[in-house]
């Protein structure tokens, strides 16, 4: 008796056993449903427990500015917070004491395809401006910025990185087509080299540096207006051999590339010391976008 008493205890334990079983490869294969109904299984998970790593925020924001001790000191966090407070406040007393730094007005344009990328104004009239537009092309002013004219939309190409005006000669323009920066939900697409007008903006010719793919700054020397600099940026999307800084000696005839890093890095920036004009001083940037 107490035998048969102990093997129904077994065969109910191992019915048990086999329920459970059967009970959890169920449950888990539900919970793999909501993945594979998507296709392609992620690689972290916000259901707990089904075996995924959890999604949790990337933790480099923290990394890059607790290097190289891995925390931040929170005494240097406080004084860093009061010399920022420190810093706001006086530019509030030197706008205060500087009539012209008090109020900014709109002059617009509004409609100009993404952002501006580069401005450009005519030293010899202040009233004459030149923005460029991350898709939009070039648009020109004669009147401060009350009102704009596109003067770029024949070109082949609406994606601006740079414009510039030969302080030699204000009605000689040049224009660096593929913007540099795009970034977020907005995606300018690539650019077509370097244009020159030499009207003030009424007709274009192409310059070449067709391959660079985006141009983030255009330097005329002011000594001499055929000596021209170029910040070439490269391909957004793709590794390209044409990024780096391009100079001409000639008014944009030839280019010789001056400066390389590598197909991967190209040159963002790029500044001339108004009293060294042999002196410049490159941003170069690593870049090159993935989908």
């Amino acid at each position: 008796m107490k035998r048969l008493a102990l093997h129904k205890l077994g065969l109910i334990a191992l019915a048990l056993s086999v329920l459970v079983f059967i009970s959890t490869g169920m449950l888990l294969n539900t919970k793999s449903t909501s993945h594979s109904a998507l296709g392609k299984r992620p690689q972290t998970s916000k259901i707990k427990g089904d075996g995924l790593p959890p999604r949790a925020p990337n933790n480099w924001f923290h990394a890059e500015r607790a290097f190289p001790h891995n925390e931040i000191p929170r005494q240097e966090w406080q004084q860093a917070q009061l010399q920022a407070k420190i810093l706001r406040d006086e530019a509030v007393q030197m706008a205060s004491r500087d009539p012209q730094t008090e109020n900014w007005i709109s002059r617009g344009p509004l409609n100009v395809g993404g952002r501006i990328t580069a401005m450009a104004v005519d030293q010899t009239n202040a009233d004459r401006v030149f923005a460029a537009c991350a898709e939009g092309g070039i648009l020109r002013s004669t009147n401060g910025g009350t009102d704009w004219t596109p003067i770029f939309d024949d070109q082949s190409s609406l994606s601006m990185g740079a414009v510039a005006i030969d302080p030699s000669d204000p009605q000689v323009i040049y224009a660096g087509t593929g913007e540099v920066n795009p970034g977020g939900g907005s995606v300018a697409y690539g650019g077509t080299g370097v244009y020159r007008s030499t009207d003030g903006g009424d007709t274009w010719a192409s310059l070449g540096l067709e391959l660079t793919g985006s141009i983030g700054r255009i330097i005329v020397d002011p000594t001499d207006g055929d000596r021209i600099f170029v910040a070439a940026m490269g391909q957004l999307w793709l590794p390209n051999d044409e990024r780096g800084i391009y100079r001409t000696t000639n008014g944009g005839d030839t280019w010789q590339r001056v400066h390389f890093v590598d197909e991967n890095t190209g040159c963002v920036d790029l500044i001339q010391r108004p009293d060294q004009p042999g002196v410049l001083l490159a941003a170069m940037w690593r870049r090159v976008r993935e989908p």
